[in-house]
């Protein structure tokens, strides 16, 4: 307790603050580095997550509802999803936009219907989809259309 004035007051702690100046190129490197992190964070890995699937499967194709296609994305990203039947017949290509239903990060569904492949039914049978990524592909599987 210090005396000042006559009054007596507490004396208080003091915290020593360690700093020091970084030199030029210790700050360029610090600039370098973050500049690498954001493009790590961007350059992620293109790739479903877990595994594609079509629900219900199989399915009726007009019904009301058709199939679903699901699958989760790692990060948002321009997606080609190509269905072929079971001779390997390309019967539908769509492209889905980064950043919308199909390429975004995360969860995606995309419904599988009469509009889907413009009108025209499927018959009955096994059908394989591809979903791709600047031709690489992310992943596959198989739907079933029943009668």
């Amino acid at each position: 307790i210090a005396n000042l004035n006559g009054r007596y007051k507490k004396k208080k702690k003091l915290t020593l603050i360690n700093f020091r100046f970084s030199n030029l190129a210790e700050t360029k490197q610090m600039a370098i580095r973050g500049r690498e992190g954001i493009q790590a964070a961007e350059s992620k890995i293109a790739k479903v997550i877990g595994k594609a699937f079509v629900y219900p499967n199989p399915f009726r194709q007009n019904s009301e509802y058709g199939g679903i296609l699901r699958y989760e994305l790692s990060k948002s990203m321009d997606v080609v999803i190509h269905i072929y039947d079971i001779m390997g017949h390309l019967l539908v290509k769509t492209t889905r936009q980064r950043g919308n239903m199909g390429g975004r990060n995360g969860i995606n569904t995309i419904k599988i219907d009469k509009h889907l492949f413009e009108n025209n039914p499927l018959s009955a049978g096994i059908y394989y989809f591809l979903i791709m990524n600047n031709g690489n592909i992310l992943s596959k599987g198989k739907m079933a259309v029943k009668p």
